[in-house]
């Protein structure tokens, strides 16, 4: 995960150098012309992404592996569709990907609540922390809504703002990063669990 979003970093351009010479004066808004800023606008989805698949990824691993998500498993009522338990018999899914589908990552609530019916974990309290991100000291659950908040801006609404900047997308990556982080030391010290490799 950190190697797609670091890759990405590396990978931003510059803003057209033209038009950055005009920020800061009378004619900044020509600046927000820049066609960078928009590519900047399509990286935002992305940055969420990251955070959505790492976190259904580790719900489904958590599911698979926590004992009491496993006894909680087993006393499910709740109906399969048939296409799901032909894929699961097929060995093509598996029933806590099923499970997974059952939640939106999409959205803090969703997050929250995946996370606190199946392990009694409080996500949203575990990001009111306040962590420093790029040259800021920030509460991860309100830059996290943020970040929900534009990609739901590009996506249905195809918002473009023109007021991002290079700086803007990177510390949005490092947003994304930040809370992948948060939720990581959360588990290896709530629950005594070795994550990341120690060199």
């Amino acid at each position: 995960m950190r190697e797609s979003v670091s890759a990405v970093q590396y990978a931003l351009p510059d803003p057209t150098p033209d038009l950055e010479r005009l920020v800061g004066t009378d004619l900044e808004p020509l600046s927000q012309m820049d066609p960078q800023r928009v590519l900047y606008n399509a990286l935002v989805p992305f940055a969420l992404a990251a955070v959505e698949h790492f976190l259904s990824r580790s719900f489904t691993v958590l599911l698979e592996f926590d004992p009491k998500a496993r006894e909680r498993l087993q006393r499910q009522t709740r109906r399969v569709d048939m296409s799901e338990a032909l894929s699961i018999a097929e060995g093509k899914t598996s029933i806590e990907d099923v499970v997974v589908r059952w939640y939106s990552f999409q959205n803090l609530d969703g997050i929250q609540r995946a996370f606190n019916e199946w392990f009694g974990m409080e996500f949203r309290k575990m990001l009111r922390r306040r962590r420093k991100v790029g040259q800021r000291l920030v509460t991860l659950d309100t830059e996290l809504q943020r970040m929900i908040d534009a990609r739901h801006g590009v996506i249905h609404r195809l918002h473009i703002d023109r007021d991002l900047r290079k700086h803007n997308i990177s510390e949005l990556l490092d947003t994304a990063m930040a809370v992948i982080d948060a939720f990581v030391d959360h588990l290896e010290s709530e629950r005594s669990m070795r994550i990341r490799d120690r060199a």
